[in-house]
């Protein structure tokens, strides 16, 4: 942000503004807006003036005037810039609506000042809008801030000869562009710039006090920034006085275009600015063809949509009865997979009913006989028992026989032996 412009010298910036076929009323090159006129007044005792006519007029004054539109080739003023750009100092040009053939003109004036085989020349081609900036020689979007960060020369390309540049820039680009062009002579070590800026057919719209901060971005065009670099304009030329109230600064390092000419506005390096206004009757015929072609693009859209519309309706139409089709479809198999779901459920239910009636009738079987078992386990017991009875009772018989037995086998033994009877023999 500048704030402090009191060393800013006009002298610097140098403005060529080039009228065709010169009349009494020419209207801006703006397709927007048709409202404003220009004219040119001869006044007595006053110098030429360029006046737009419009609710709020406005003049401009003209130090010189060319009457043959082909003389305005800037011959003198392009020799100058070539010769400032080789003794190391930073120029730079600002063309709007303006040929191919003029910068090609002031790229040939430097290839005249510049010695190739003693010189390093290095260029740098950006594309520009509100948002967004596009290297035009390397094909590849970048940010608007990276560049205001690293500058141009970051991505600097070293080439042999200005022609090698204009083999490029002689495509053109679509959006506003900048070239900037480094020459340094390696036996005087004199560095210079030169900056090309192609601000294609910027719109000259009414200057609103939000036009100095940034307003809301533009993505394919430069009306924001360009309204700032205005504003900026504006800022340094308006003579201030002290009782005149404050004018807030404007933003400089916001928008890309006038972060690099503000240092030129600010007398920093030499300034011209080359303007192209055209005829008014090529413009009206040019606004004529146009209005008849938005007449017959009008028609022809008209028929389009109408056709589309009765197509949308037939492919609603077709679409409705493709449906209504799917869903009678899926309706149907629904219904089919229902009824084999349900019969599939009634044969599983019949199934599982037979197995448990099936089962209940094996538990109950099971349990009779367990209980049988348990019966005849119970009688097996109470026969053991008494078969035990038994044989204790039989057992205790034989004891008491063999004790008996034993007893009589004594008692003969003891008799034979009282008898004197030898049992050996």
């Amino acid at each position: 942000m500048f704030k402090n412009l009191a060393t800013v010298h006009i002298g610097n910036v140098k403005t060529f503004v080039h009228l065709h076929k010169t009349q009494t009323e020419l209207r801006e090159l703006h397709p927007h807006d048709h409202s404003a006129c220009l004219s040119i007044k001869k006044l007595e005792g006053s110098p030429d003036i360029l006046q737009a006519q419009d609710h709020q007029p406005l003049e401009w004054k003209v130090d010189k005037c060319c009457s043959d539109p082909d003389k305005l080739v800037f011959d003198e003023e392009i020799h100058t810039l070539a010769n400032l750009v080789v003794k190391g100092h930073n120029v730079a040009t600002l063309f709007m609506e303006v040929e191919q053939e003029q910068k090609k003109s002031i790229l040939d004036g430097l290839t005249t000042e510049v010695e190739p085989t003693n010189t390093k020349i290095e260029f740098a081609f950006f594309g520009f809008t509100d948002t967004y900036c596009y290297d035009l020689r390397r094909n590849v979007v970048c940010t608007s801030s990276s560049l205001i960060e690293k500058g141009l020369d970051h991505w600097m390309k070293s080439v042999n000869s200005i022609d090698e540049i204009w083999n490029l820039v002689s495509k053109g680009s679509k959006i506003p562009s900048v070239l900037k062009i480094n020459i340094l002579d390696i036996s005087t070590n004199r560095f210079g710039s030169f900056f090309l800026f192609d601000l294609l057919e910027p719109k000259f719209i009414e200057l609103l006090p939000s036009a100095s901060t940034a307003a809301d971005a533009n993505v394919n065009g430069i009306s924001n920034c360009f309204d700032n670099l205005r504003s900026l304009i504006k800022y340094v030329a308006d003579a201030q006085n002290e009782n005149d109230p404050p004018v807030v600064p404007v933003i400089t390092d916001y928008y890309f275009l006038t972060h690099i000419v503000a240092k030129f506005i600010c007398s920093q390096g030499q300034l011209a600015v080359f303007v192209h206004m055209n005829d008014i009757k090529r413009k009206k015929s040019l606004i004529q063809r146009l209005k008849t072609s938005c007449e017959q693009l009008s028609d022809l859209l008209s028929k389009k949509d109408e056709q589309q519309t009765e197509f949308v309706a037939q492919e609603r139409r077709k679409w409705d009865k493709e449906a209504a089709n799917i869903h009678s479809q899926a309706k149907h198999k629904r219904a089919l997979l229902l009824n084999k779901h349900r019969n599939t459920f009634n044969r599983i239910k019949d199934i599982t009913l037979s197995r448990i009636s099936f089962l209940k009738k094996k538990m109950i079987q099971s349990e009779e006989e367990n209980r049988q078992l348990k019966l005849k386990l119970e009688q097996l017991v109470k026969s053991q028992e008494k078969n035990k009875n038994m044989l204790s009772r039989e057992l205790a018989i034989l004891r008491s026989e063999r004790e008996e037995f034993i007893e009589m086998f004594h008692d003969l033994e003891k008799t034979l032996r009282e008898k004197n009877v030898d049992l050996n023999e």
